[in-house]
């Protein structure tokens, strides 16, 4: 129930960054249960990783072999380039659905860095000190 109520909220990207600031340990906060915002803060790590080199090679046309936890920051990037669902399957050896699945993953982590930022910038006297302790 609360989870519906959560997905027609106006304020649910910032009742989600209060919980991940403030390392809320219970509840539905934005829409997810504790263990959902540990994955998407898990996910924001991702991707914010260097995967610069990766995805060069990839836009060669080079097969490589992308390390797991490479994956998504990969697919993202390669997703913002303008890349389809089945050109970034062939090249990261992913179904269409898997592509889709982490396209998704990856919009709602997008999301949450940007309402974690947004959070600090509105919070008196901080400079996004919160959301690096969030994603640490």
């Amino acid at each position: 129930m609360a989870k519906q109520i959560c997905s027609t909220c106006g304020v649910a990207a910032a009742c989600l960054a209060i919980a991940v600031l403030n390392g809320e340990p219970d509840g539905i906060w934005g829409g997810y249960t504790t263990p959902e915002r540990q994955a998407l803060l898990w996910d924001a790590r991702c991707l914010s990783r260097d995967v610069s080199d990766t995805v060069r090679q990839l836009e060669r046309g080079q097969r490589i072999r992308v390390r797991p936890l490479d994956c998504l920051p990969v697919l993202h990037a390669l997703s913002q380039r303008g890349w389809s669902t089945e050109r970034v399957g062939e090249a990261l050896r992913l179904s269409p659905q898997s592509v889709l699945r982490a396209r998704e993953r990856a919009r709602a982590a997008t999301d949450c860095l940007t309402a974690l930022h947004n959070a600090d910038r509105t919070a008196p006297g901080t400079a996004n000190t919160g959301a690096v302790k969030a994603l640490e």
